[in-house]
């Protein structure tokens, strides 16, 4: 996944400071590669954003039970042998995920935290729930 075009421009333009901070360093990173045309106009493969999703919702996505196995080479591949695992294989919506992820990373989480930095554990955090 990719971050292109005016939704780019949105994380961009963003005023939240982690979001600030997350865009700054990814202009750092591209400058060091010489890569600047990539902070222009797009992100970088968001590779984990899929996976990080998950984690919470299977909506915008097809979602199977196959049999996978890591084969010598250090390929997934689907084999009778394999575990089952429920393996996201198609987008039922690329650009709703597309928007739900500009929104979250965009939009201002520093309010929903009293100006402060979230803290995972800490106030607000499940953990903090389960421990009164």
């Amino acid at each position: 996944m990719k971050i292109v075009g005016d939704a780019y421009r949105r994380v961009v333009k963003a005023e939240d400071p982690l979001t600030q901070a997350l865009i700054e360093n990814y202009r750092v990173w591209c400058r060091a590669l010489g890569r600047d045309a990539w902070f222009a106009d797009r992100s970088s493969i968001l590779f984990d954003t899929v996976a990080a999703h998950l984690a919470y919702s299977e909506e915008h996505l097809f979602l199977e039970d196959l049999r996978l196995t890591i084969e010598d080479d250090g390929l997934t591949a689907v084999s009778p042998r394999g575990r089952p695992v429920r393996t996201a294989t198609e987008w039922t919506d690329r650009e709703a995920f597309q928007t739900s992820l500009v929104e979250t990373i965009g939009d201002s989480l520093w309010p929903r935290h009293g100006g402060r930095a979230f803290t995972p554990g800490g106030k607000g955090s499940r953990a903090e729930a389960r421990r009164s």
